[in-house]
């Protein structure tokens, strides 16, 4: 399996090195063990000899844009970009543009496309995410929306498939993506890699999301998400929050949703396990009295909207 690695100046580090160390490391492992999984060599390439990460390091390129219809998968990794107004001029820059026009010839081909954090970005602009699943980094998720409404974002789930295209969270979700990759030549492959470099192929990245960047960007939002966490004891319901903030609960709805990709009830979920899990780990409290603190009346259902949030 020929893996290339697709980089532009800013690139981060971190995304790279993880992507290169899991299939490096997965060559190893499948060489020693006689695995039938096939050989896996990973490259990086770009549009120079070289791109200049965000940490400032030089990063070697083998071979240009012209070859990566050869490749099996092209992984796009994530960039620095810390916020919102920092996306627009990235992707107007000539040598994104040229790699999102490279990612664009390949929607016709048979090569898988892999694309972790912002990078996602660059493949929704190429138009391989189009009426597709997908997922990208939880503080960049609201603008994702705004400039790809046709694309259906999971930003709750660590790794997406859909078809031909896999897309993954942020950060160090690029080992998450690469082990993906991993296993879908060899599940058993995966699994030892894993073992080797001890990290585990998470399923969500929902556990990591700080709600209240989400919802800064709104103010009505960031008002009911602030009224959420003040009346959690008592569990009002979402009209009678919406009541409290003068709105009704069609535009309490449709604010949320457009900000956070919850709705209403699963914000004050949201907000409830993690006010739960907080407790648990500082308190003596028995789970019951924290189900009590948290707006619910029985421990059984605090222990079941933990287990779907963590």
């Amino acid at each position: 399996m020929r893996v290339d690695v697709a980089v532009v100046d800013g690139v981060l580090a971190t995304g790279v090195s993880s992507v290169v160390d899991v299939f490096s490391t997965a060559e190893s492992v499948r060489g020693a063990r006689r695995s039938h999984a096939p050989p896996i060599t990973v490259t990086c390439v770009g549009s120079g000899q070289s791109v200049v990460a965000s940490n400032g390091m030089t990063i070697p390129c083998t071979a240009g844009w012209d070859g990566l219809s050869s490749a099996d998968v092209v992984v796009v990794p994530g960039f620095g970009i810390e916020r919102e107004h920092e996306v627009a001029p990235f992707l107007r820059r000539p040598d994104v543009l040229e790699l999102v026009d490279a990612l664009g010839a390949l929607g016709s081909s048979e090569v898988n496309i892999a694309a972790a954090c912002a990078g996602s970005f660059l493949a929704a602009e190429a138009g391989l995410l189009e009426h597709r699943r997908a997922t990208t980094t939880w503080w960049l998720s609201r603008l994702f929306r705004v400039r790809y409404p046709r694309v259906d974002l999971a930003i709750d789930e660590m790794v997406v498939r859909d078809g031909p295209v896999l897309t993954a969270g942020a950060a160090f979700g690029h080992v998450d993506l690469a082990l993906a990759i991993v296993a879908s030549i060899s599940a058993e492959l995966a699994t030892t890699v894993g073992r080797y470099l001890a990290v585990d192929q998470r399923t969500r990245q929902g556990d990591f999301i700080e709600l209240a960047h989400l919802t800064a960007g709104d103010s009505l939002v960031a008002a009911f998400d602030r009224l959420v966490v003040q009346s959690l004891a008592r569990s009002p319901g979402v009209n009678d929050l919406a009541g409290e903030l003068g709105t009704t609960r069609r535009t309490l709805e449709r604010r949320v949703q457009a900000a956070t990709g919850l709705t209403p009830l699963g914000l004050i979920r949201r907000r409830r396990a993690g006010r739960a899990r907080d407790l648990l780990a500082e308190t003596e409290w028995s789970t019951s009295r924290v189900a009590a603190e948290v707006g619910y009346r029985n421990a059984s259902t605090l222990r079941r909207l933990l287990r779907v949030h963590g």
